[in-house]
């Protein structure tokens, strides 16, 4: 499981609204669909799999769940300067979420610090965490 925590720094999500159709349109609307651009040094190479179970959170709230569709990518589209690299996310499986960080490392019960860290944090799949993951879908 990846927790990827979207920036209102970026400029395609500077408020929530923004996120939501990011999540509901653009992703959908991509020349390659799914297709997540990503900064140099956000995700290394062999550090996202097919299926690996997604966390989006926004401002420290659990906004939207997927699952990946690919490995990392090398993007040599028209934003590859910025953005040399992608992964998909499988836009069938995406869902709301719900519940925020906090809540998400106390369920966990690891010593991985997914609200003070700025990075995106991974945490090992496993049946048990794909029951916690479950419980962040919005009904």
């Amino acid at each position: 499981m990846r927790i990827i925590k979207l920036s209102p720094k970026d400029k395609d999500m500077t408020s929530r609204a923004m996120v939501d159709s990011f999540f509901t349109g653009e992703l959908h609307k991509r020349e390659v669909p799914g297709q997540f651009l990503l900064t140099k040094g956000r995700i290394r190479e062999n550090g996202i799999s097919p299926e690996e179970m997604l966390v989006f959170s926004y401002n420290g709230d659990i906004v939207y769940l997927a699952l990946s569709q690919s490995e990392r990518l090398k993007n040599n589209g028209p934003e590859s300067n910025e953005y040399p690299f992608y992964f998909c996310v499988d836009i069938t499986t995406i869902v709301n979420g719900k519940g925020n960080l906090k809540q998400l490392e106390s369920e966990l019960k690891t010593n991985k610090h997914i609200v003070k860290t700025q990075g995106w944090p991974t945490i090992k799949d496993s049946p048990e965490i794909k029951r916690i993951w479950n419980q962040f879908r919005a009904k």
